[in-house]
């Protein structure tokens, strides 16, 4: 285990010297607006305020339409009515939202009981297949963090 743990940080410690190599500066200047991304120094704090906007506006459609949402396909023009303008392919830059607002509280169960069966799932493959199913376990993460910003779902 010690010669496990002690690869993977040295691999861990490659990773992030060649990703720091390659993307140094355009890296530290996205990590320094974590703290405040809709700062007006921040060169994306543009973007972050519309995103915040379009959240609002996600926000308010699933209020309007909590049991079923909007409908699939029909979140667009409800968003737009909530946003001054509805640019082609609007949608709710997070698929959490998303789906709150498309198909509201019953469709948000349907995807936590889908999530849920798969997290339990990977957990209990653990046990069995233990590095195929850690693999699997990251993966997923991977996949449930950047649902929290945007929308690569649909």
């Amino acid at each position: 285990r010690l010669t496990s743990a002690v690869a993977a940080a040295a691999g861990l410690l490659v990773i992030i010297t060649v990703g720091l190599a390659f993307t140094g500066p355009t890296l530290q200047e996205r990590f320094s607006s974590i703290a405040d991304p809709t700062a007006r120094t921040n060169r994306t704090s543009e973007g972050d305020r519309i995103r915040e906007q379009i959240w609002d506006s996600a926000w308010a459609v699933f209020r309007e339409h909590p049991v079923a949402g909007t409908g699939f396909g029909r979140l667009q023009p409800a968003l737009g009515e909530h946003l001054s303008g509805s640019p082609a392919g609007l949608h709710a830059h997070s698929v959490y939202l998303q789906m709150l607002a498309s198909a509201g509280i019953a469709g948000a169960a349907a995807l936590l009981i889908l999530l849920g069966h798969l997290a339990m799932s990977l957990w209990h493959g653990l046990r069995r297949q233990r590095a195929a199913h850690a693999a699997f376990a990251g993966a997923f993460i991977a996949m449930l963090v950047p649902w929290l910003t945007d929308t690569t779902a649909r």
